[in-house]
């Protein structure tokens, strides 16, 4: 007698670089998060679900723990569950990997386990879980979405507001440069003061002109104001800019990326990607 294969989910998630954010605290986690602009790259998160006799998160290959990953899993009421991240760009460089994470078993959990949850409702479980760890306060919400995402209204998706900007899916060139806590950020008073300051000012300008253009600017004006990133990475978007190209750093990340432009090659190994406007979403299911 042959055994019966396990039933299997993929799901698929843009990475997401922020540019500039202000964090917006509320009790209620939904409603917690950011506000802000940032984009979705096609340099994503695909991973495998299944049902499984515990709870493992396998990423490329070796199993790691990650507390939001078992936050979402106890949000969602389930146990037992097996995901393999297949591809991914590398954890801990301002690319939104763990919300992709949470969203994309998010929606492969509901779909297995026949929660019948929408969406809406998936989304906001990933970004809960988010918010509860403090790896992110605005990526699930932007990788709901896809595309260059202004979060006008923080929260989850259905709490929050998300618009996407209209821009062409330009290729990307990213230089990863080192690796930075997003909870120790979060963690700290002064850093998280600095980043309402300066984000809230940042948001009002876009606002005022929701521009490319104006994105990159404010970017590095974030950046350089808020201290978050080392000297180095500054001076390295500066020279790009004297060339005339169009760069910035990702938020929260030691990651230059630059729009339609490949300068950075200069600088070490990069990676070439493109915008994507295509949300997370479910790609296969047995």
């Amino acid at each position: 007698m042959g055994c019966s294969r396990k039933r299997t989910a993929i799901a698929e998630v843009p990475s997401h670089i922020t540019g500039f954010f202000s964090v917006v605290e509320d009790k209620d986690p939904s409603k917690k998060g950011s506000v802000g602009c940032g984009f979705t790259l096609d340099f994503s998160v695909r991973l495998e679900v299944e049902e499984g006799d515990r709870n493992e998160l396998l990423f490329l290959g070796k199993r790691i723990e990650m507390p939001t990953f078992e936050t979402l899993l106890r949000l969602m009421g389930v146990k037992g569950i097996r995901a393999r991240i297949l591809e991914s760009p590398p954890l801990g460089v301002g690319l939104g990997v763990s919300g992709a994470i949470v969203l994309g078993s998010s929606l492969s959990i509901s779909l297995l386990k026949n929660l019948n949850f929408s969406y809406i409702e998936a989304s906001e479980f990933a970004h809960i879980a988010e918010v509860l760890n403090q790896t992110g306060l605005g990526d699930v919400i932007a990788q709901s979405t896809g595309g260059v995402v202004l979060r006008r209204k923080a929260g989850a998706l259905g709490k929050g507001i998300a618009d996407r900007i209209l821009t062409p899916e330009l290729p990307v060139t990213l230089l990863f440069l080192g690796e930075k806590s997003t909870k120790g950020v979060l963690e700290d008073e002064d850093a998280v003061r600095r980043i309402k300051e300066v984000g809230a000012k940042c948001f009002r300008e876009f606002l005022r002109d929701k521009s490319l253009n104006s994105f990159i600017q404010l970017s590095k004006l974030f950046a350089k104001e808020t201290e978050l990133v080392n000297r180095e990475l500054i001076e390295i978007v500066e020279e790009v800019e004297r060339r005339g190209g169009k760069a910035g750093i990702a938020m929260l990340g030691e990651t230059i990326f630059q729009i339609n432009g490949d300068d950075l090659r200069e600088y070490g190994e990069v990676v070439k990607t493109r915008i994507t406007t295509t949300p997370g979403r479910l790609i296969y299911d047995s």
